[in-house]
């Protein structure tokens, strides 16, 4: 991918089309791929760039379209596109993905707090359990599962696979639910989004779509703003801090 963008952007071309190029590489390279595209837009020449990056999208196109399923849905100022597509997400709480390949299928894709009825609404105090109901039909090498958390802004919070801590690469045949939990006082109140991500490890992508279950934050009182939904950042995570008095 950084060859690729390298030959493009230094060929000089009229038009210069990049697709999901952020989506890879780290912050060094994603920040040489927005300075090289801001330097070919302002030399006058077209750039057309497809992301989910609600962020980069914003900085740097004037106009942008909305596609659904291969079709127009909005198209005009970026500001207003953006708001279209974050006001209609096209997710639920619980979310059947029928991937099937040769090597597996993936059931079902669940997203929830035990303590909550309505899918919808999450306390910021309460654990949030994520879970993959899946069908491994043989040996799997370098199989990862997981998710990206999106803000409400569409700016990439993290990406988490099942690998991360603990497990292996090598997943044998059979059926698995796979569990991940958000310990309480991570998120604030805010909305975001979660959106599957299923890949062999250094090889190909399964799953890399844009449709993903939308979490709404509130805190213990009901209301999605207080004095800490103010604070910078994009969570706030319950860290454990300690005063030590030490002469």
């Amino acid at each position: 991918m950084r060859l690729a963008f390298a030959v493009a952007a230094h060929l000089d071309p009229e038009i210069l089309i990049v697709d999901e190029v952020l989506a890879v590489g780290d912050a060094e390279f994603q920040k040489k791929c927005l300075g090289k595209m801001g330097d070919v837009a302002g030399e006058g020449r077209t750039v057309l760039f497809v992301s989910h990056n609600m962020a980069a999208i914003q900085n740097l196109c004037p106009s942008s379209m909305l596609l659904n399923n291969g079709k127009i849905q909005n198209f005009g100022l970026s500001a207003d596109v953006i708001n279209c597509y974050l006001d209609n997400p096209k997710s639920k709480n619980n979310k059947d993905y029928l991937i099937n390949t040769t090597e597996l299928a993936i059931q079902k894709f669940l997203v929830y707090q035990n303590e909550i009825k309505d899918p919808k609404f999450f306390l910021t105090d309460k654990e949030v359990i994520i879970e993959f109901f899946a069908v491994f039909k043989s040996e799997i090498l370098g199989l990862r599962i997981g998710f990206d958390l999106i803000s409400a802004d569409g700016v990439l919070v993290l990406r988490s696979f099942d690998d991360d801590m603990q497990g292996s690469l090598v997943k044998n045949a059979g059926k698995y639910k796979l569990i991940c939990k958000i310990p309480p006082h991570f998120f604030k109140p805010s909305n975001y989004l979660i959106l599957p991500r299923i890949t062999v490890h250094r090889m190909r992508w399964l799953y890399f779509g844009d449709s993903g279950i939308e979490m709404n934050f509130y805190n213990k009182q009901g209301v999605n703003s207080r004095y800490d939904d103010k604070r910078p950042g994009l969570i706030m995570p319950g860290f454990i801090w300690e005063t030590r008095k030490i002469d």
